[in-house]
């Protein structure tokens, strides 16, 4: 799968490989992070919009369906007359009940059930403005469930939802004022393509939905793990998850977080390998009698996350998205300069790691580095386990107005060159 951007911000060319093992290198501030948020983000939508997000039909009118219930069993709460509140707690619980109300939508609905449901509320002589309201919502309900469903709607306001999250909807080329493109292309074929213009997609077209890629996951920082005893507590997940100032890919790690703490016995081959590397173990573990703690063991002891060296953080957090299933070959791993916590002994152990989870696990990843430790090593992994042809890499050329990325993947030597160039200078100073 390849994917090619074109006009977003200072990019004006992008044609990038998602063929297992991918590298895009240059130093700070140059659009590497954009393009491979822009991948999160693309996969994201297109693959997850129903489990992601709220924009489904079927969500949007439990959501209806639920503010009518709630409303309604606020009447029963102030209602004054005894009869009329237990007539109003039957109604609830017959015909008004959420699960009730969607099942009777989706498994039998006939067109006469909305004035059904009013008429009900009509002969509970209820205040008129009440009454008023609650037709609304209704009305609301019935033209929500009537309305048609178009894929390419949902997937492109699951799409705006991430780029305002991800990008504070700042897109477009700033210099070129061109339409910007996004193109997910296959074996020459096009899936899928969304057009941008003044920061707003203009455009979304689906050729076809059938991807490898599933999901797909983004870390620009393993200190995340220094909350996880924090989000475990269901209150503060839930709150996190709300909140729309936290970045999306920040959120849906999150979840993932979260949600390894439900394979908290899982041993195998890759919490193994993790082991062999780091000599140490991750655990999550019974304390106190409210919830499970996440701990880190060594030599027989366990110490918190907050008192530990953010380079283990980077392998554990790797350890913990296996422990969700999401290091297989139907996900994308996306990872951000992760050499920035990383001496270059274990950027070579992260190296060897990354390249066992390609060959072993058909992982695709996708890694944006300034690091010719990092990228040199993952180089030579690749060839000492035969996945050389996996093996994908790019440089960032800049020019005056623009910035445009150059696949190096037959010219490696270039980008170890450009990247040791500082290094070289100081040793000739």
């Amino acid at each position: 799968m390849q994917i090619i951007i074109k006009n977003i911000w200072k990019i004006k060319e992008a044609k990038v490989n998602l063929n297992w093992l991918t590298i895009i290198a240059w130093n700070n501030d140059s659009w590497k992070s954009t393009v491979s948020k822009i991948v999160f983000s693309v996969i994201k939508a297109l693959q997850r919009y129903k489990e992601d997000f709220d924009y489904t039909k079927e969500k949007l009118l439990e959501k209806e369906i639920e503010m009518l219930y709630f409303h309604l069993r606020s009447i029963v709460l102030h209602s004054k007359s005894w009869n009329n509140e237990i007539r109003l707690n039957e109604l609830l619980k017959k015909e008004f009940y959420p699960p009730i109300f969607m099942n009777e939508l989706t498994a039998f609905w006939w067109i006469d059930l909305f004035v059904n449901k009013k008429n009900l509320i009509q002969n509970l002589w209820l205040w008129q403005d009440d009454e008023k309201t609650l037709f609304h919502k209704i009305d609301k309900v019935k033209e929500l469930f009537l309305k048609d469903e178009k894929r390419e709607d949902l997937i492109k306001r699951a799409l705006e939802s991430i780029i305002e999250s991800e990008f504070e909807n700042e897109l477009s080329n700033i210099k070129l004022w061109k339409v910007g493109t996004i193109t997910l292309m296959e074996w020459m074929i096009i899936l899928f393509q969304i057009d941008i213009e003044n920061n707003k997609i203009s455009n979304v077209k689906i050729y076809d939905d059938i991807l490898r890629i599933k999901d797909t996951t983004f870390i620009d920082t393993p200190i995340t793990i220094n909350l996880f005893n924090y989000l475990i507590n269901t209150i503060n997940y839930r709150w996190i998850r709300r909140n729309k100032e936290i970045q999306f890919h920040i959120k849906d790690l999150f979840s993932k977080i979260w949600n390894s703490k439900f394979e908290k016995e899982r041993q195998n081959w890759f919490w193994k390998k993790v082991k062999d590397l780091v000599g140490w173990t991750f655990e999550i573990i019974q304390k106190g009698s409210l919830w499970d703690q996440l701990t880190f063991t060594q030599n027989w002891k366990n110490i918190d996350p907050i008192n530990t060296a953010t380079w283990i953080k980077s392998f554990w957090i790797l350890d913990l998205l296996d422990r969700s299933h999401c290091l297989d070959d139907s996900n994308l791993l996306i990872l951000d300069e992760p050499e920035v916590h990383l001496h270059p002994e274990w950027q070579v152990k992260y190296a060897e790691l990354i390249v066992w989870l390609v060959k072993e696990r058909w992982l695709t990843v996708l890694i944006t580095s300034h690091s010719p430790y990092l990228i040199e090593w993952l180089n030579k992994f690749s060839k000492d386990n035969n996945i050389r042809d996996k093996f994908n890499l790019y440089l960032t050329k800049e020019e005056t107005w623009y910035d445009i990325i150059e696949d190096k993947t037959d010219n490696a030597g270039e980008v170890f060159e450009r990247l040791s160039a500082p290094f070289e200078k100081l040793v000739w100073w």
